[in-house]
């Protein structure tokens, strides 16, 4: 939670040492590795660039990436990484 910047994310999910994410308003880095999927808490997924994700369009990874927009986004959120 008190991780912000590239240098101070990096070293903590480079090697997949998480095997999910749930973020809000932090970016996430290419070179983060997350498996098994994220959470935007809020609308949009601008902010998670990791490279984890799969794409639409076949591009990236094959992990699944969702936001929660509304009042129940933090519940809903914590409730997906759960269910992963």
């Amino acid at each position: 939670p008190n991780l912000s910047t590239e240098a101070e994310i990096l070293p903590q999910t480079d090697k997949g040492q998480y095997d999910a994410l749930i973020a809000a308003a932090t970016f996430i880095p290419k070179a983060s590795v997350f498996p098994l999927g994220g959470v935007r808490i809020g609308a949009g997924t601008g902010n998670m660039g990791s490279a984890s994700w799969g794409g639409g369009n076949g591009e990236g990874g094959i992990a699944a990436l969702m936001n929660t927009p509304g009042i129940n986004s933090r519940a809903t959120a914590q409730m997906a990484v759960k269910a992963i």
